[in-house]
C-alpha cells in the first residue's frame, strides 16, 4: 500500500539520491588528494629545496572548494554536513598556506643573496642583517621539513606551518622597508640607479 504515502516515499527516495551523490562526490575529493604531490628542487648551491608553483594544487582547490560550498547549501547534507565542513576548513588552510608560502619563498630568493653574501648591507643594516639571519633559519628549517612531505596536506597543515610562514612574511617585510629605505638613499645620490635592478644595485 506504498501508494498511500506517496509522499513520503517520493521524499525518501529523492534523500537517498542525493546522498549518494554527495557521497560519491566527497570520496572522489578525498581520494584526490590522497593522490596529489607537491614537487621541490633545489635552489642555487644553497642546498634548500624549494618549492615549484604548484599549479594542479591551486586547480584542485579551486575546483574542490566550489564543490565542497555547494555541498553545503544542499538541503540533503545533514548526514554529510561535519565531514564537508571539516574538508572546507582542511582546505581552506592549505590555500592560506600555500599563499604565504610562495609569497616568503620569493622574497627569500630574492633577499638571500642579498642580505647574506653583501658586506656592505650587513655593515649598513645591521638589525636588519640579524633579522634575515633568523628568517633564513626559519625557512630553511620549513622547507627542509615540508620536503620530507609531498603530500599537499600533510605539509600544509602540519602544527606550526602556518604560523612561522606568517612570522617569516612578517620580518621580511621590514627587511624589505629598510632595503627600500637604504637603496632609495643611491638612487637619489645617482638617479642613474633608478634604472638598475635591486641586486645590481646592492652589488654597486
Amino acid at each position: 500500500e506504498l501508494d498511500k504515502y506517496q509522499d513520503a516515499c517520493t521524499e525518501i527516495v529523492e534523500r537517498a539520491r542525493a546522498e549518494i551523490k554527495i557521497d560519491f562526490a566527497l570520496q572522489k575529493i578525498i581520494n584526490a588528494w590522497g593522490l596529489l604531490f607537491l614537487e621541490y628542487v633545489p635552489f642555487k648551491a644553497t642546498g634548500v629545496q624549494i618549492l615549484v608553483q604548484p599549479g594542479e594544487i591551486f586547480e584542485s582547490l579551486d575546483d574542490h572548494e566550489v564543490q565542497l560550498q555547494n555541498m553545503m547549501g544542499n538541503r540533503f547534507v545533514g548526514f554529510f554536513e561535519k565531514v564537508v565542513s571539516e574538508w572546507k576548513s582542511k582546505l581552506g588552510t592549505v590555500r592560506a598556506v600555500l599563499d604565504v608560502w610562495l609569497e616568503v619563498q620569493r622574497s627569500w630568493t630574492q633577499l638571500e643573496s642579498i642580505f647574506l653574501a653583501s658586506e656592505d648591507i650587513r655593515e649598513q643594516l645591521p638589525e636588519d642583517a640579524k633579522r634575515f639571519d633568523g628568517i633564513d633559519a626559519s625557512f630553511k628549517e620549513q622547507m627542509g621539513d615540508a620536503s620530507q612531505s609531498p603530500n599537499p596536506l600533510d605539509a600544509c597543515l602540519k602544527d606550526g606551518r602556518d604560523e612561522a610562514f606568517n612570522n617569516c612574511l612578517a620580518a621580511i617585510e621590514l627587511c624589505n622597508r629598510s632595503l627600500n629605505e637604504y637603496l632609495e638613499t643611491k638612487r637619489k645620490k645617482f638617479p642613474r640607479f633608478y634604472f638598475i635592478s635591486q641586486v645590481d644595485l646592492v652589488d654597486t
